[in-house]
């Protein structure tokens, strides 16, 4: 049976009860730190139920626990900041290698041990768009979820004070100095060399370093990636 909680509810209980002193130090060191590590051993010590409905859910938990820091470090006197969560020290049964990748594994939270073989240079890239409306000059802003496209607004919407007119009634235009920008690195992950026997070729798979973790990661690295194992291969921490 899966157990419903008021995600933002519990999240916020956990991070004030067990984190206050962590939450402040992203506080006064951003933005050099931008994420808030969080143990999972320690929110199993909190609820295992609710620590186990993160491992089905970890899209609605990560949504709702960067909501909540957010709120948190605005109560604290930071406003503007875009925090978020780091999982950290999944159960040894949501590790994976990246050659045991399976369908099942999509959708959920999951933890891929590795080398790290090759890094790309550390580059920017657009998080958050800005766009101006050609025919109201209203101004929208999208989440940018990947680097690989650039996403639009599909209508200047009247209930957030533009004209009403969809994309292909007028054309939004992209406002670069009022966009928010990260750094952005691609990192290549392999097998570990002790998981593998006889003569097998490890397996790679290629990921991206965001935020915080751009620029941190060396070839050689020993690494354990935790995250949402996605379609397009595309992980929160």
């Amino acid at each position: 049976m899966t157990l419903e909680f008021d995600l933002p509810a519990r999240w916020r209980s956990l991070l004030t009860e067990q984190f206050s002193d962590a939450i402040h130090d992203v506080q006064v060191t951003w933005p050099e730190t931008q994420s808030l590590v969080v143990s999972y051993r320690v929110i199993e010590a909190f609820n295992p139920e609710f620590a186990s409905s993160i491992i089905e859910n970890p899209d609605g938990h990560l949504s709702a626990a960067n909501r909540v820091l957010r709120d948190l470090l605005i109560e604290g006197g930071s406003k503007g900041l875009s925090p978020f969560i780091r999982l950290v020290d999944l159960p040894s049964d949501r590790h994976r290698t990246v050659r045991q990748l399976r369908a099942d594994d999509i959708g959920l939270m999951i933890g891929i041990e590795g080398i790290v073989t090759k890094i790309s240079g550390v580059r920017p890239r657009i998080y958050r768009a800005a766009f101006a409306c050609i025919s109201c000059g209203h101004h929208l802003t999208i989440e940018q979820p990947n680097e690989q496209e650039l996403i639009e607004p599909i209508e200047c919407m009247l209930a957030d004070g533009g004209c009403g007119r969809k994309k292909r009634e007028t054309r939004f235009e992209l406002l670069t100095k009022d966009s928010e920008m990260i750094n952005n690195q691609f990192v290549e992950v392999q097998e570990l060399p002790e998981g593998l026997s006889g003569g097998v070729q490890p397996q790679r798979l290629l990921g991206i370093a965001e935020h915080d973790l751009a620029g941190i990661l060396n070839p050689g690295d020993r690494v354990t990636v935790n995250g949402v194992w996605s379609i397009v291969c595309s992980f929160a921490t």
